[in-house]
């Protein structure tokens, strides 16, 4: 048969070959799929004839296409089937002629498809398109790509009132476009979406699919105008969602249930058969009138709700979390925050917790969850955690008191979500943490409830116990030092000391490059603490009135163990000297580690803080456990500052002078507390100044000794006020003043200075 087929063919004159193409209309159905099988097959063939693939065929199956058009539709299905599958594979043609016809042709083809209405059962649009998706997919080449959405530019601009499944396939198209590598196809998808945005009613049903297609445009990393331009695009779709605009039959803010209120209510009507007894004009006005929609239940409000909103809420949240570029990050955080002021009043109980847990706060995951022996800044770029982690922060602080009568059960994890910035080893982040939750303990405290107070407490404490330094144990021979996870003792450090001295330049370079990594760590914790109790004060000052004693107790507490661990650490001169001969301090050789600022202020906190709630709390009076423990925090300050006097007179000429000016400074440093302390004990009533003066001579008596010209001011001041009180006590005050020989001066308490510290402060010394 092979053999007689040349002859055959050859019998019929060319008009009637060129007939045979044109006349495929009238075939039967089952022929013209037969016919369009074989015209398939034989152009398969002809594309693989070397060197030049033949296209004959190819153009007869597309002229084919063209007049068979107007075929029934389940008819239709199967002949696209057929020469959709054919064209696809044509595209992917290694000669770019053939892949640029194929898809030319698809374009012409899909013109004239787009003049028939689809029906609102069928999707014979998305299907059609089916051989567009499949080329852009598998065809790489930047120049085939361009045509597919040049081709789909043309169809908008000609077919956008007729497109209606046809969206879908349109926007997985510049989809996958969003994601080359080639500029020129990015832009020439983003021309499409921007030519479908002009026509944004017409993509109301497939609003999803559009939102996604944008966001995937604003995560390209090579165009960022585009970027930024999808951002707004977002926002606007969001926007036309929460104002109504979108036709979503399950949408509860969408106008479709004021358009087609039908659909809603299709069990409502009443079946009218022939033989009903109303009359026809009854008949007849009972179909007319309108029906009354079925309200949609809650369920169904917040489901319509959560699959509308969170595609757009998870694409942006994941852009200010995982994009590199400063500007983008910015837009899609503005574009965020912008939803959630101005619609977020329509998100009920539901969607709220889905969006902190789902949308929030992953864009903290990456500084929520750092393993504490990974360095966070290695993590997390560092601008990013001084730009946008900040703003982010603060912006959810923001929402928070904004909407805090409907999300206020989110309180405690976004409480959990600042500690946990706050015990990070990181001074940025732990700084951010602190500010975050300052704004939002300020803002909104005074609606907190117990149960956050006692959080806020157990808080603080944890903050204090993680970020402890030094772990100090006293032992008869050697003072055994926990640096975070090193085990450091003097003796240790002497010999780490000598070795270094004896390896090459650049071992010992990076030997004390490790232990000056540590040592930041330790400074960093030491930040993190003066922080900590700059928030005690501030709590006390501004929310003591929600505190309950037991609360109360707790923080003060925690305020003084800082006192008593900052003294004892500053008291451990050897190990303070190894540190700095080991060289552990590169960028601070004149200064010794100290936590002097920790010790200063976390005594004048205690101090002022015992002494206020005893003068302004009920029944806190005389002998209370208050007061005893304003006795007992006013004794630690008084006995560490005659501990410094006693060692600064036990120094010899021998000593280190570094060592010798750096006590000094920490004793001038603690007179302004010392004269608090004077100035509690000169406010007591004469009742209690006769309970507790006598347990309190003896180192009043010393302070006389001490080398402090304000402090004997102060004192002198007091003694002068309170004399005939101690000299019925047997005290022989003249002597005392004959001592100090001064004129008697009523001293203020000096208030206690709220100033943070700069990013210096921590074990180094302030002057």
């Amino acid at each position: 048969e092979k053999l007689k087929l040349p002859g055959t063919i050859e019998t019929f004159p060319a008009i009637d070959i060129s007939q045979l193409y044109a006349n495929s209309s009238n075939l039967t159905d089952e022929g013209l799929l037969e016919f369009l099988s074989a015209l398939c097959r034989v152009s398969k063939e002809e594309l693989l004839t070397v060197p030049t693939p033949r296209i004959y065929s190819l153009q007869k199956i597309v002229d084919v296409t063209f007049v068979n058009m107007d075929r029934r539709r389940l008819v239709w299905r199967k002949v696209w089937n057929i020469i959709g599958s054919h064209l696809a594979h044509a595209a992917r043609h290694q000669e770019p002629k053939i892949a640029v016809f194929v898809v030319d042709s698809l374009g012409r083809l899909s013109d004239k498809f787009f003049e028939k209405e689809e029906l609102d059962n069928y999707q014979f649009q998305k299907e059609f398109l089916r051989p567009l998706e499949i080329v852009i997919v598998e065809n790489t080449a930047p120049e085939i790509r361009v045509a597919v959405l040049r081709s789909l530019e043309a169809l908008i601009t000609a077919r956008r009132l007729a497109i209606k499944s046809g969206w879908q396939s349109i926007f997985a198209m510049c989809t996958t476009s969003s994601l080359d590598s080639d500029e020129t196809v990015i832009a020439a998808g983003f021309d499409v979406v921007c030519n479908a945005m002009s026509q944004f009613t017409s993509v109301h049903p497939f609003f999803v699919d559009c939102v996604m297609c944008q966001l995937a445009f604003a995560n390209n990393k090579l165009v960022q105008t585009i970027s930024l331009k999808a951002i707004e695009y977002v926002r606007f779709c969001a926007e036309q969602f929460a104002e109504g605009s979108i036709f979503c039959p399950q949408s509860p803010f969408s106008a479709f249930r004021q358009a087609v209120p039908a659909l809603e209510s299709l069990e409502s009507i009443e079946p009218l058969s022939l033989n009903s007894p109303l009359s026809k004009e009854e008949r007849s006005r009972k179909l007319s009138s309108p029906t009354t929609p079925v309200p949609a239940t809650r369920s169904q409000r917040v489901d319509a709700q959560t699959k509308m909103w969170l595609p757009i809420l998870n694409g942006l949240s994941k852009i200010v979390r995982l994009d590199p570029r400063l500007a983008v990050r910015t837009g899609a955080l503005e574009a965020l925050l912008h939803i959630f002021e101005n619609f977020g009043k329509d998100f009920d109980h539901s969607l709220w917790a889905t969006v902190f847990k789902g949308v929030l706060l992953p864009i903290f995951d990456d500084v929520r969850y750092v393993d504490e022996n990974i360095d966070v800044m290695v993590q997390k770029d560092r601008s990013w955690l001084q730009t946008t982690c900040l703003s982010a922060l603060r912006s959810v602080a923001a929402l928070m008191c904004q909407h805090f009568e409907t999300v206020h059960f989110m309180l405690p994890d976004l409480i959990n979500l600042f500690v946990n910035c706050i015990l990070q080893v990181s001074e940025s982040l732990a700084r951010i943490g602190f500010i975050c939750l300052n704004d939002l303990i300020n803002r909104k405290g005074n609606s907190f409830s117990p149960e956050i107070w006692a959080l806020l407490c157990a808080k603080y404490v944890e903050i204090f116990e993680a970020n402890v330094p030094f772990q100090l144990e006293d032992s008869e021979s050697v003072v055994e030092i926990s640096l975070l996870r090193r085990q450091l003792s003097v003796e240790w450090l002497k010999q780490l000391q000598h070795e270094i001295q004896q390896l090459p330049e650049q071992q010992a370079i990076k030997a004390k490059s490790v232990l000056e990594e540590e040592y930041e760590r330790a400074r960093c914790k030491c930040v993190i603490l003066l922080e900590l109790v700059h928030c005690v004060n501030d709590l006390f000052t501004n929310h003591d009135q929600f505190l309950i004693d037991s609360q109360r107790s707790q923080l003060l507490d925690l305020v003084v163990r800082l006192y008593d661990y900052a003294l004892a650490v500053n008291r451990n001169l050897d190990f303070r000297l190894v540190i700095h001969q080991v060289g552990m301090l590169r960028n601070r050789p004149d200064q010794l580690p100290t936590l002097l600022k920790h010790e200063v202020i976390a005594l004048a906190v205690a101090v002022n803080t015992c002494h206020d709630l005893c003068m302004t709390l009920p029944n806190q009076g005389f002998g209370t456990p208050l007061e005893q423990r304003l006795l007992e925090v006013c004794r630690k300050g008084l006995d560490g500052y005659l501990a410094k006097d006693a060692l600064i007179s036990s120094f010899t000429e021998s000593t280190d002078e570094m060592l010798r000016s750096e006590v000094s400074k920490e004793f001038l440093a603690q007179s302004e507390n010392i004269q608090r302390i004077i100035g509690v004990f000169d406010d007591f009533s004469v009742q209690q100044l006769s309970t507790y003066v006598p347990g309190l001579v003896k180192t009043l008596f010393s302070l006389v000794g001490c080398d402090n010209r304000e402090v004997g001011l102060c004192l002198r001041s007091f003694l002068l006020k309170h004399h005939q009180l101690i000299l019925g006590m047997g005290t022989h005050v003249d002597r005392m003043v004959g001592v100090v020989g001064v004129s008697p001066v009523k001293k203020k308490r000096p208030p206690l200075e709220h100033s943070r510290l700069s990013h210096e402060d921590g074990l180094s010394q302030q002057k």
